[in-house]
């Protein structure tokens, strides 16, 4: 094993345990694990953004990701409306205090990039308010992470037609394919367990493996402007928060939907 992978198995495995642990406990656990991974990656985001030659504000970033998670964990709560509401006049207000060169793409990147990741981001602690909560999880997170392990090594192998060669060179359809693939063997040996039934984890698995691969790419498209081979050194050879987090933030998105709108799955109240 060369010490490249090493690193990415040693991480790997330093990301693993703690996130199955939070996501068996569930409630404040699993939310505290996640908020302050996507808090995390809000910055890193920013830092992207400096990379590349802009002035944004870090507390605009943080704002706008702590709303994105509100947004969809609170949902029928008024108040929160009206809180983002607030806090978005603020922000500009805030802007203008800073007085920097570009001030509308100093605001709106920042606020824009840090909602992305919240609200996005959130849906996973959605999903484990779910019934079945864990399961649905499992199958976000289980299917994320093996369909990229699966698209690595058989576009490595196999890997010739470029699939967006102006972002991500090394990411191939072949790649793209084999990561569906291999998602879809995740949900076979899923179905062994989980009462989701097989039919409803095949679904939720060829969404992930279809969808999750946007998030890597979205990711790539920033650390490509901002010349950047990671967003962070936060956990060795995977990178940072944002790294481990970018097909995840597509992922959560297209299992939850699955969940509502397909398993018509109800959040526990």
């Amino acid at each position: 094993m060369n010490g490249s992978l090493a690193r990415r198995s040693v991480g790997a495995i330093f990301v693993f345990f703690p996130t199955v642990i939070a996501a068996i406990l569930g409630g404040l656990w699993f939310g505290g694990l996640i908020g302050t991974m996507l808090l995390l990656a809000s910055l890193e985001m920013v830092t992207l953004v400096r990379l590349a030659g802009f002035s944004p504000s870090r507390s605009t970033g943080l704002m706008a990701c702590a709303t994105g998670i509100a947004l969809v964990i609170l949902p029928h709560q008024n108040y929160v409306t009206d809180i983002a509401t607030v806090l978005l006049l603020a922000s500009i207000a805030w802007q203008m205090h800073r007085n920097t060169p570009r001030p509308i793409s100093d605001w709106s990147m920042p606020l824009l990039g840090g909602l992305y990741i919240g609200w996005a981001g959130a849906h996973l602690i959605a999903l484990r308010s779910l019934p079945d909560g864990f399961w649905w999880l499992a199958l976000a997170i289980g299917a994320t992470w093996l369909s990229d392990s699966g698209a690595y090594f058989i576009g490595r192998w196999f890997g010739k037609s470029k699939l967006a060669p102006n972002i991500s060179p090394k990411k191939t359809w072949e790649g793209y394919l084999g990561g569906v693939a291999t998602a879809v063997m995740f949900a076979l040996i899923l179905s062994i367990w989980s009462p989701l039934g097989l039919v409803t984890n095949l679904i939720g698995c060829v969404a992930v493996g279809i969808f999750g691969t946007f998030g890597d790419l979205a990711e790539s498209m920033f650390k490509r402007q901002a010349k950047a081979k990671d967003s962070g050194i936060l956990i060795p050879g995977q990178g940072g928060a944002f790294d481990r987090l970018d097909s995840l933030l597509w992922s959560g998105v297209a299992v939850w939907l699955v969940a509502t709108y397909f398993a018509k799955a109800v959040p526990v109240s």
